[in-house]
């Protein structure tokens, strides 16, 4: 069962989860309808997971080789039909939200997250700052969606483009990380493509560009714009001194990247959440 629980990706989920009910905690939406909304992203994040540990499965046997699916644990077959099943459910809550709110607008937004999510999975490791991109758009609209669920976005319009940012910036430190492997298996990934100080000051300016971006909107606050944005410009200054093949990034910089940056992340959302 651990195993299986694993495969979704929980860090991932939660944070996907947790930055949903911030969201609609922030417009006053956690109503029926919102509640529909947050599950079509939720179980949507989980299903897109599980594919990313499909079609990562072969980095993953090099660089984590203890994940469910390199490991052995979960069957690949298996976890194409979880991966089926949970995408499926949630078009049908997504149908169902659609059916009840008759918001075409906020339905649509939705849809175009399904297959940015699948391009990104399948493509988005082979084609560096264009999958990035991809992948950070797709987030971008998440946050739209949920926001237009209470025809709220365009008040907070700038928000989800601070989200895009802030995850653009996010998934270069992790991938940095991942660049010994990448090369093994013949990846391009925008850490790869844009170098050491190109990808840094890409980091840098996602980050302080999601801190302006964020700090217009009249709910958020200057104490979770410095949160989150602190946690980036540390993760880019220990990467930027140390190269990812040192033996010291993995310790520091994974320990920056993957605790530190996620704590951040956490706390900001929980200071949406109580409206600091």
């Amino acid at each position: 069962m651990k195993a299986w629980i694993m495969l979704t990706r929980p860090p991932l989920t939660f944070l996907g989860f947790l930055a949903g009910l911030a969201t609609l905690r922030m417009v006053n939406g956690l109503d029926s309808l919102g509640i529909l909304a947050l599950l079509v992203c939720g179980i949507g994040n989980m299903a897109f997971n599980i594919q990313n540990e499909i079609q990562d499965r072969d980095i993953d046997k090099i660089k984590k080789p203890s994940k469910p699916i390199p490991s052995g644990q979960v069957d690949v077959k298996k976890a194409e039909t979880l991966y089926l099943l949970l995408l499926l459910l949630s078009l049908i809550l997504l149908s169902t939200y659609y059916y009840y709110s008759l918001n075409t607008l906020a339905s649509f937004l939705a849809i175009l997250c399904y297959p940015l999510s699948a391009f990104y999975n399948i493509y988005g490791k082979r084609t560096g700052v264009l999958g990035n991109i991809v992948m950070s758009s797709d987030y971008g609209l998440v946050i739209a969606f949920l926001l237009e669920t209470k025809n709220k976005l365009s008040q907070y319009w700038m928000f989800p483009i601070g989200f895009a940012l802030l995850t653009f910036a996010f998934n270069i430190c992790t991938q940095y990380q991942d660049i010994p492997a990448d090369k093994v298996v013949g990846s391009k990934t925008a850490a790869m493509q844009l170098g050491a100080f190109s990808w840094i000051t890409t980091v840098v300016a996602s980050a302080l560009a999601s801190f302006f971006l964020n700090l217009s909107i009249p709910y958020s606050t200057s104490a979770t714009c410095f949160v989150t944005t602190a946690g980036f410009v540390m993760v880019a200054g220990c990467s930027l001194i140390f190269p990812p093949e040192s033996p010291i990034v993995q310790s520091t910089v994974e320990w920056f990247c993957r605790i530190i940056g996620r704590l951040c992340l956490i706390f900001s959302f929980f200071l949406l959440l109580v409206g600091v």
